[in-house]
């Protein structure tokens, strides 16, 4: 669709009227009327857009002194742009019908489902049926929003999944990765971005907000999946008591090793060890354990696959923790880890 351009700039006489943000207020305006009239023929919409900036034209020509202040309150005279478009729908008998679940339940399965089903786009082919079936959007909101970008993200899928299969190597399968990335989750959000943006403020505020909840709920928990995992460890002795030890002289205490993950964030969870040990200097011993009971909340699940105490020939002793955490709202993104920790027989600890 053309768009329209208009210039905020008026000159009377020998000098221009130009308030301090004139341009910013009188081009935003123009352009927000631009986007609610996107439905309307585009001579009409041509039309319409120029009578109402020649009467923003003249109403400044009046004013004496320009501010920003008078500027606003022409605009408020004027009208709000959804509302001159609602107008001008109804006199050319042009029906759009608001918003309402179905029209949610479309963005949200075009927005979120390439997280949840990353693999293949079932939710973005499911939302764009949904997107068909609304008259909410014109039919070439619907072409360009909605079915141009599927068929298009399908057919970078079909290339990837293609040229993984017959080459298989390592630069290819690279390529293929970044194809499923842009057409499965990149390009669906771009889609619903773009279909959002078109329903605008007839969507009502409280649907607006229950779709950042879901949304947020979706990608939070998948992109902490992508944040590496911190791991620290102690030795907890009695109270005043100094962890080194010379040979002879025994110590026996707690050692609490941790994975975390998403560490620094609310939705952190951590894959915890804890290991009695004794140590004497010359060798360390285990005196009960290891516990690993993982801690998680509602955005990450963690699960240990493996949890060992090694003794060493030399004495020394090494604690490991094999765990994984994925995001309860997308599955697929998981992240694993592996650590290991050195306890050597004066009672100091070496990641490894």
């Amino acid at each position: 669709m053309e768009s329209l351009s208009f210039r905020s700039g008026l000159v009377v006489g020998e000098w221009e009227m130009t308030a301090t943000h004139a341009t910013q207020i009188i081009d935003g305006y123009l352009k927000r009327l631009d986007s609610e009239l996107s439905s309307i023929p585009t001579a009409r919409r041509k039309e319409l857009a120029a009578q109402i900036a020649e009467h923003i034209a003249q109403a400044r020509q009046e004013l004496p002194e320009e501010t920003d202040a008078d500027l606003l309150t022409i605009l408020d005279r004027v009208g709000e742009p959804d509302e001159i478009a609602a107008e001008a729908r109804a006199s050319l008998d042009i029906t759009t019908a608001k918003p309402g679940p179905l029209e949610i339940f479309a963005l949200l399965l075009i927005g979120v489902g390439g997280v949840i089903f990353p693999v293949l786009p079932v939710a973005w082919v499911l939302g764009t049926g949904l997107v068909w079936r609304s008259r909410s959007w014109t039919p070439r909101e619907k072409y360009f929003g909605a079915y141009l970008p599927l068929v298009l993200g399908l057919a970078i899928l079909a290339i990837s999944a293609l040229a993984s299969v017959i080459f298989g190597q390592h630069l290819l399968l690279d390529a293929a990765l970044l194809g499923f990335l842009i057409a499965n989750l990149l390009m669906p959000l771009g889609t619903a971005s773009y279909l959002g943006a078109r329903l605008g403020r007839r969507l009502p505020i409280l649907a607006w907000a229950a779709i950042a909840i879901v949304a947020l709920s979706v990608y939070l928990p998948a992109a902490a999946a992508f944040i590496p995992a911190r791991a620290s460890a102690f030795i907890g002795t009695p109270f005043g008591e100094s962890g080194i030890t010379q040979a002879g002289q025994p110590r026996c205490a707690g050692f609490y090793g941790s994975v975390r993950y998403a560490n620094g964030l609310p939705i952190a969870a951590t894959a915890p060890v804890s290991v009695g040990i004794c140590w004497d200097g010359n060798t360390v011993t285990k005196s009960w354990g290891p516990d690993c009971y993982p801690s998680y909340g509602p955005a990450l699940r963690v699960a240990v696959q493996s949890c060992t105490v090694e003794s060493l020939p030399d004495g020394s002793m090494i604690i490991s923790i094999q765990s994984s955490a994925t995001a309860t709202t997308a599955p697929f993104f998981t992240q694993s880890g592996g650590m290991g920790w050195l306890i050597t027989p004066d009672g100091l600890i070496t990641q490894l």
